[in-house]
């Protein structure tokens, strides 16, 4: 049997609202779409890794800091985020996505390979810790067949679906679905590990501060405990509104 291709796709753009240019702002000495590409890497069942941005030209500058890094880059519409995902996906030859957003730079290996194990065994269309969150707002990770994408770029309607990728794929009785659950739930609330404000990349500089060390991927346990040992570093950006 055909071993399946897993493609992680990780969705980036420079013109955020809230906070622009962050994709590319500095964490220690490397950009924020850096780590998160370092971080997503160490999966141990990822094949491959795509940025998927968009044509739009002020993301000209993700697509210089791909070709720099030898990272894998797809283009495509600004707002149809669904099939910017289908080309990349397409293009790339993925059997099984796994959609990740930029502004994780504390997405966590584990965390991805526990849905990745669950959709591997379980006969899912999709599979993702989000339907019901019990991880840290940041950890975020889906898994999806290209068939399910595929469809659902073809059958999508709605604008602000197609922008937000997987709706359709997630309310749809047309596909098996399945939640990953914390062991050790958490209030996404309470633990707010993406980067949506000024605060927000503070508090994860503080965290890369105390965790990162010649390139060592530190775990979510390490922050966890971190966090409970000095809980000055949670505060910086807990008055943020997830």
């Amino acid at each position: 049997m055909k071993k399946r291709k897993i493609v992680a796709i990780i969705q980036a753009r420079m013109d955020s609202t809230r906070l622009p240019g962050k994709t590319l702002m500095s964490i220690g000495s490397k950009p924020l779409l850096w780590h998160v590409v370092e971080r997503t890497g160490t999966s141990r069942y990822i094949d491959d890794i795509v940025i998927a941005t968009s044509t739009n030209e002020k993301d000209d500058k993700i697509e210089k800091f791909a070709i720099r890094n030898n990272i894998k880059i797809s283009r495509g519409p600004e707002d149809d985020c669904l099939d910017r995902y289908y080309k990349a996906a397409k293009k790339f030859n993925a059997d099984i996505v796994v959609r990740i957003t930029a502004d994780c730079p504390l997405i966590c290996p584990e965390v991805i390979d526990e849905v990745l194990k669950e959709y591997i065994r379980g006969g899912y269309d999709y599979v993702t810790n989000t339907l019901r969150y019990t991880y840290p707002d940041g950890c975020d990770v889906e898994v999806f067949s290209f068939k399910a994408l595929e469809k659902a770029s073809k059958e999508c309607k709605d604008p602000v679906d197609r922008e937000h990728v997987t709706p359709y794929i997630r309310n749809s009785r047309k596909f098996k679905t399945k939640n990953v659950e914390n062991d050790k739930p958490v209030d996404p609330n309470e633990y707010k590990w993406s980067v949506d404000r000024i605060e927000d990349l503070k508090f994860v500089k503080e965290v890369y501060k105390h965790l990162y060390n010649n390139g060592k991927i530190f775990s979510y346990k390490q922050i966890m405990n971190l966090l409970k040992n000095k809980p000055g570093i949670k505060k910086i950006n807990s008055k943020v509104i997830v």
